[in-house]
């Protein structure tokens, strides 16, 4: 079998929280990304045939017509780094409220798929058993713990970790020590990298407290956020270490 054959195929979200609580941090999280694109981590992802797409979210219920930020897939780095840099990809929105997670992972997880042996649709997933699906999330605070979308209301992130293993979707997540997150964490094949962590900031005991103490956790979460963000190296690591798993991974059944 020839190289190309081999080559493990992907259809890879990067989804943004897109809240104002980002400000601080989106810009440089853009940048990783296409950093991420552009090999600057080693060679991996151009040994992938890949698609990729730019989603963005807020909150459902405080910003209803336009808290999901949808793209097609695409498959170079130039449109890539145009739906990145669209305007509707700056922050905006969210206030105290925070934003809608799991609705997003949720209407992402169910989008429809082509058929196995129908051409690429760029807005729907490639057929299952053909490629990795990998969502890779970001974010410096929680989410809703109870969704509201219409097709998935009243939804707990137990139904978000049912449709992604239904679907079987890979799950990547950066974001603050928090419960919530260890929960989505515990779908099959899902992993969640701590870029704030309690032992390191206490503050981060506020989440899910008193308004005050919730601005407290979510300052030290921005705050270890943008530390990492400080090393060009730290994302770009990771999402290294993302695209050889997505070698090991192949196409999923």
């Amino acid at each position: 079998m020839d190289d190309e054959k081999r080559r493990p195929v992907a259809d890879i979200v990067f989804l943004l929280d897109v809240t104002r609580s980002m400000q601080d941090c989106l810009d440089a999280v853009k940048s990783s990304i296409l950093d991420f694109i552009a090999g600057n981590s080693g060679s991996a992802l151009p040994s992938i045939d890949w698609r990729m797409k730019i989603v963005g979210y807020r909150n459902s219920e405080t910003d209803p017509s336009d808290w999901f930020i949808d793209n097609p897939f695409v498959s170079n780095a130039a449109e890539v780094e145009a739906q990145l840099s669209a305007d509707r990809m700056n922050v905006s929105g969210g206030g105290d409220e925070p934003p809608s997670l799991l609705d997003a992972l949720f209407k992402l997880a169910t989008v429809d798929q082509s058929g196995t042996h129908d051409p690429a649709d760029p807005n729907k997933w490639r057929a299952r058993g053909t490629t990795v699906r990998l969502i890779i999330f970001m974010s410096s605070g929680i989410f809703k713990t109870s969704m509201k979308i219409s097709e998935a209301a009243g939804g707990t992130v137990i139904d978000v970790i049912t449709a992604i293993v239904q679907h079987r979707i890979l799950l990547v997540g950066f974001g603050p020590e928090w419960e919530g997150y260890d929960a989505l964490a515990t779908a099959d094949r899902s992993e969640f990298i701590r870029v704030a962590k309690l032992a390191d900031n206490p503050a981060l005991t506020g989440f899910d407290k008193s308004l005050e103490e919730v601005k407290a956790a979510q300052h030290a979460s921005l705050a270890a956020l943008k530390a990492a963000l400080a090393d060009p190296s730290y994302f770009s690591t990771m999402f290294s270490v993302i695209s050889r798993g997505l070698w090991k991974a192949r196409a999923i059944d």
